[in-house]
């Protein structure tokens, strides 16, 4: 009886915070195999209804004013770092803001929440759980979170990593999607969900609004998950034997479970399956796809939409690339046939004009190369020369991870090429390269290296005995030389390192946390190879090195 009585409060409380017009669909969802379930949800529903102002106004309501108006107006600093630009949003749980980080010149998003922790505990702790469940994945396909903070008066804040792209939802505003390019966004969703799942988290709210893409120079589509806010993280030591029942997520995408407070990686399948309807078709329902769908395209999706979650596929990163190899096999089809008539007029074409050339390529060099935060340099397209062993590095506060943590027994580092075109482009026009790193023993360096065309530029940290060195490595044999300098102090925390080439001086200043400290720095040739952007670790007057890479950002001006 507790357990059905917790379902019908469940479902009276969600439906009594809808507009009547969508009560009906919702209702229809949660109990449309249990009539009398239902008539009980109506009978509380109508008994509210009665005396129901007290709804007029959201519960959160008397706590916003607890929140000054001008606590976080433009040029406000948190932490004396974020700088609040303006605001983006105003939702029931969090204020949310543009921001700058000033420490790193890159744009953030501030989520602060309404309610203090002692005013609204709830909040908070959906709150706290949305920190947890993006601390906890490591993943470039999933928003990241920089910091965390606390208000006077105890309101919390995430700074969270600024996603500059569209919205799914606004790319569907201009039609169904093309079939290859859906297959490229589930793999990437499949692999960001299965990061995700294998971390313990859930999303709960997977929908179009909640999937951002992004487009890089080369032209290259990627895409991240964002708004965890109200996700399922699973903690061990439960306590067992405790009833909570949460009715989450927006009802279009939910899962039937959904609605009955279960949650589990099987709601974000059957959501997923949805937003793949609404690539292909522009609706997310299975019926709405063309006549033309495949047969495997078509039965992949409708496994995803069983009704019972075991019945669905456990893998949702191999559900994606099955359907995903499917639509693409599915676009090659449909090639050929018109590959048939496409060959035809090009001959015909090189008959009439006496010869045909294939259009040259539009692809832009690329500006900005960059390995941000504590996501995998692996998974960002570096590769790894020599020895080397990394993961995630935590924060000062131990509750989420700001970068990369590299050690190694003698040297070994990370690196992604750059082509020839971006090597001479930047040397005409100018570069940055901007390090935050954190030496805890031997020897850290990021390096660019314009084999080829141009010299090679270094900027080396040292541990040594009692203090920290600086260099610019303008020698390596038959002794390491270079521009020095030295802190007032050792420490183990994040400098940042910003490296600014002017191509009319041919020479590079150096500054450290924002202040010049070395210039005219003009880079040497010895040992050159062929890895481009590259930073690591190597051991120096000792027998290990250990560092922890923030960001490391290679920027060509415009």
């Amino acid at each position: 009886m507790t357990q059905t009585w917790d379902r019908i409060t469940a479902l009276f409380g969600a439906a009594r915070l809808l507009d009547t017009s969508e009560r009906k669909a919702f209702l229809d969802a949660a109990c449309s195999h249990d009539a009398a379930l239902r008539a009980e949800v109506e009978r509380l529903l109508i008994d509210a209804a009665k005396d129901d102002t007290f709804l007029d106004e959201p519960i959160w309501a008397g706590l916003v004013s607890a929140l000054p108006a001008t606590s976080l107006t433009a040029g406000a600093v948190l932490k004396n770092r974020y700088r609040i630009e303006a605001p983006v949003a105003s939702g029931g749980q969090a204020f949310v803001y543009h921001a700058t980080d000033t420490v790193l010149s890159r744009k953030v998003i501030v989520k602060v929440m309404r309610g203090s922790g002692s005013q609204n505990l709830s909040i908070k702790a959906r709150f706290e759980q949305e920190m947890t469940a993006l601390s906890r994945i490591d993943h470039p396909g999933v928003v990241g979170i920089f910091d965390v903070g606390e208000l006077p008066g105890g309101y919390p804040f995430l700074v969270i990593q600024f996603v500059n792209g569209t919205s799914l939802r606004e790319e569907l505003q201009n039609g169904p999607l093309e079939g290859h390019r859906v297959a490229r966004l589930l793999r990437h969703l499949g692999s960001a969900l299965g990061a995700a799942h294998a971390a313990g988290v859930v999303h709960q709210d997977l929908k179009p609004e909640n999937i951002m893409l992004q487009r890089s120079d080369d032209g290259t589509e990627t895409l991240k998950l964002i708004d965890f806010g109200i996700c399922k993280v699973e903690r061990s030591g439960l306590q067992r034997g405790v009833t909570s029942v949460t009715v989450a997520g927006t009802i279009r995408y939910m899962a039937p479970e959904q609605f009955h407070g279960e949650h589990a990686p099987a709601c974000d399948t059957y959501a997923l399956a949805l937003v793949a309807c609404e690539m292909l078709c522009g609706h997310p329902d299975s019926r709405a796809l063309p006549k033309s769908a495949d047969v495997e395209t078509r039965t992949l999706i409708e496994s995803a939409l069983a009704f019972r979650p075991e019945d669905r596929p456990v893998d949702v990163q191999h559900w994606c690339e099955q359907l995903a190899n499917a639509l693409v096999k599915e676009h090659q089809v449909r090639g050929r046939a018109l590959g048939v008539a496409a060959a035809l007029t090009v001959a015909a074409a090189a008959v009439t004009l006496g010869s045909w050339y294939p259009p040259r390529s539009t692809t832009e060099p690329r500006r900005i190369i960059e390995k941000v935060g504590a996501f995998d340099p692996l998974v960002e397209g570096f590769l790894v020369h020599n020895e080397i062993t990394g993961t995630v590095a935590d924060n000062p506060q131990r509750n989420g991870f700001d970068g990369w943590r590299v050690s190694t027994g003698r040297q070994g580092h990370y690196f992604k090429n750059l082509t020839t075109e971006e090597k001479r482009r930047a040397l005409d026009r100018g570069w940055r390269l901007t390090s935050v790193m954190r030496l805890e023993e031997g020897r850290c360096f990021t390096v660019v290296d314009f084999t080829g065309v141009g010299r090679r530029f270094d900027i080396d940290v040292d541990r040594v005995t009692g203090h920290d060195r600086v260099r610019l490595q303008t020698q390596i044999v038959p002794s390491l030389e270079g521009l020095d300098w030295t802190p007032a102090a050792t420490d183990d925390a994040y400098h940042v390192y910003d490296l600014r080439y002017d191509p009319a001086a041919l020479g590079a200043d150096l500054w450290v946390d924002g202040v010049k400290r070395l210039t005219g720095y003009r880079g040497h040739s010895q040992f050159q190879q062929d890895g481009d952007l590259l930073f690591g670790v190597a051991v120096f007057e000792g027998t290990r090195a250990v560092a922890s890479f923030q960001d490391v950002r290679f920027e060509i001006n415009p």
